[in-house]
């Protein structure tokens, strides 16, 4: 039996040179922390793994060409896909590597959402588009909810980013990217488009959510060692503002 093996060619190019496709943005950026990291690497030991691209256009490995950018290196290694490449062979080849990579619960389920609703999409519903991505389908509703009954598509673009939404204060803000936590918070404060809360049935809230749940936690901790004079304090003091807040 005759074994063949398939060579790639890889091509060297100025950074400059390239540009992203539309595809190579339609997936989470890195977070900070992971994109410093990334750079401290490639800083250390060039880059590895070489960006893939068609019709001169990067479809996977946009951090890499940035940091490339932000080093001063004056030429990035690539591979071309064959000028043929259908854009739904883009997307999944886009999809498969971003499956390898590690993304949040909440991202996760927010490429399943956008999935679904793109007009070309094969998916028939959130179930198929969730399970195609490994995202989990209660975190694809709550997406659907965050979007099209609170019209807050500004914080599904941060969680996406790989950024947080403070469902805190200014003075204690609580920073998550917990989808139930930040639609709790949605509900406690009436931000429905076109209505109130109330008026769309959304009952207050009777538990904490698993977040509150683990801060609460901590405050006993760390409370439970002070005195019990100073413990009544704050406990009297709690009491006084939360009274006060009817």
């Amino acid at each position: 039996m005759k074994h063949t093996t398939t060579t790639v060619e890889i091509h060297s190019i100025s950074p400059e040179d390239l540009e992203l496709h539309q595809e190579a943005l339609a997936t989470p950026k890195m977070n900070s922390e992971n994109y410093e990291a990334l750079k401290r690497d490639i800083e250390m030991n060039g880059q590895v793994d070489p960006v893939s691209v068609y019709r001169g256009k990067i479809v996977d490995g946009r951090h890499r060409w940035l940091i490339l950018q932000e080093l001063g290196v004056d030429t990035i290694t690539y591979t071309k896909l064959p000028n043929n490449t259908t854009l739904a062979e883009i997307k999944q080849l886009v999809q498969s590597k971003e499956m390898r990579r590690h993304e949040s619960a909440a991202q996760l389920a927010i490429r399943a959402y956008r999935l679904k609703v793109d007009p070309k999409s094969p998916y028939k519903s959130f179930v198929e588009s969730a399970d195609a991505v490994g995202a989990n389908r209660k975190r694809v509703g709550e997406v659907k909810k965050i979007i099209e009954t609170y019209g807050r598509n500004d914080i599904v673009e941060w969680l996406f980013a790989g950024d947080k939404f403070n469902t805190g204060t200014e003075r204690i803000p609580f920073w998550t990217d917990s989808l139930g936590t930040i639609l709790n918070w949605l509900a406690e404060h009436g931000t429905v488009v076109g209505a109130t809360a109330k008026s769309n049935g959304i009952e207050p809230r009777k538990e904490l959510t698993e977040d509150e749940q683990l801060l609460v936690n901590s405050y006993i901790r760390t409370l439970i060692k002070e005195s019990d004079l100073v413990l009544e304090h704050i406990t009297s003091e709690l009491y006084s503002r939360l009274k006060g807040r009817d």
